[in-house]
């Protein structure tokens, strides 16, 4: 007899930790990436102080997540891909509010524990290009990580980052570069977007908003900066 498919498990994620792993990492982070990388922080004022939003960002570098948290101080919780927690990250990565998500399928389990965070009113961070970009080029947003925000029925908050891919690229490697974040205001769509049912193509054309409202807050940055690139963001300032 053919086994029965088994249900997603549930994907609780732990309570948004308010001081710990957390707090020390913000903090360590500030210091670091002030010192070191003249970090600029622009958009604060757009993360909301309470209630439910998804925080969506272009995804160059395993430094992205630690320079999104230096925009607010409520904790955001992370979807990130499942090999991230093996080993040893098994016990840090929860404890930075993240939360395994499989990439490449449609992942129930994350999508209910996303859903249950947001009813929560709390904050939820997504990349959604879904994977670092090799090259500083912002990719198209995967289907998944919009249709979340759009059932929610949450703002969306943009945020464009600059020089995390000269620092640190997925290729390897490390630079001493500046870096910095900026949020942009709350994107909302209307009630007929949060339908289950809502449609391939109505996805597709709120995520080409989104992708094109964060590569213009990273362009911003990048100015602000001083990269010479205003597409890529790979190029060193021209004051380095």
């Amino acid at each position: 007899m053919a086994d029965e498919p088994r249900p997603a498990k549930k994907r609780t994620p732990r309570p948004p930790t308010c001081f710990g792993v957390l707090r020390f990492t913000q903090a360590g982070c500030n210091l670091l990436f002030g010192g070191l990388h003249q970090m600029q922080v622009h958009g604060r004022e757009y993360i909301p102080r309470s209630g439910p939003a998804v925080l969506m960002g272009n995804h160059e570098s395993f430094l992205d997540p630690l320079l999104i948290i230096q925009l607010t101080m409520r904790p955001i919780l992370f979807a990130a891909k499942e090999e991230l927690f093996e080993v040893w990250n098994g016990y840090l990565f929860p404890r930075l509010n993240c939360i395994p998500v499989k990439r490449g399928t449609a992942d129930m389990a994350m999508f209910r524990a996303a859903a249950r965070h947001l009813k929560r009113g709390r904050l939820f961070g997504l990349f959604p290009e879904g994977t670092r970009s090799p090259d500083g080029v912002i990719g198209p947003a995967q289907p998944g990580a919009i249709a979340i925000a759009l059932w929610s029925g949450v703002p969306i908050i943009p945020i464009g980052m600059a020089g995390t891919h000269s620092v640190l690229p997925r290729q390897g490697g490390y630079t001493r570069l500046p870096i910095g974040i900026e949020a942009g205001p709350p994107l909302v769509f209307g009630d007929a977007l949060r339908s289950p049912k809502v449609s391939k193509d109505e996805i597709e054309l709120v995520g080409r908003r989104v992708m094109d409202e964060i590569a213009r807050l990273k362009r911003r940055i990048e100015q602000r900066l001083g990269y010479t690139d205003d597409t890529a963001g790979c190029n060193p300032p021209s004051n380095a």
